[in-house]
């Protein structure tokens, strides 16, 4: 579940992320003192558990919100509570723009069973080192397949493939197999 577009967006960025097994939206609310000496109460926007057993606590704000004093009090109080009881935390506030868009278009492709496993596994045997994205097509139109780039966009979001995510995708975007 998710508050607003900013909070979906950070959604997306976990759901890509291969060390992130488990999500848990509005997971608790913590009940702490803050620097003043006052009992407050937060709610997080997300635990992200981790495959080696950590947990991430990630509160998202708009960086407008952010310059408001109290709101950034408020949640660094609330951060400090976290921490000393040994959870890691994430204040986000949205990821860069052409990283974000292209990671959002990528999770299309994220549902493996929508994909032939034979076809898969022929593309990780053919995809090898460095190659462009036309380079890769055309390696998985020369093996058989006859929908490469589906393939292709799948492969980069479970990470067989990559590519810096700081450049837009384009047909001469630079992939390398894992």
């Amino acid at each position: 579940m998710y508050e607003s577009r900013l909070e979906l967006g950070r959604l997306v960025l976990a759901d890509f992320d291969p060390t992130v097994c488990s999500i848990r939206s509005q997971p608790f609310r913590l009940t702490f003192t803050d620097r003043e000496g006052r009992l407050r109460r937060h709610v997080p926007d997300f635990a992200l558990l981790t495959d080696r057993g950590g947990i991430r606590i990630v509160n998202v704000k708009p960086r407008a919100r952010l310059l408001d004093d109290k709101v950034r009090t408020a949640l660094e109080d609330a951060h400090a509570a976290l921490g000393t009881a040994g959870l890691a935390t994430e204040m986000w506030s949205g990821e860069d723009p052409v990283a974000h868009s292209t990671i959002a278009f990528l999770s299309a492709y994220r549902n493996s069973s929508l994909f032939d496993e034979a076809e898969l596994g022929r593309a990780r045997k053919v995809l090898r080192g460095r190659m462009c994205v036309v380079e890769a097509e055309r390696l998985l139109l020369d093996a058989g397949i006859t929908q490469p780039r589906p393939i292709v966009l799948h492969l980069l979001w479970t990470h067989m493939l990559r590519m810096d995510l700081t450049r837009p995708l384009e047909p001469d975007t630079v992939l390398e197999a894992a």
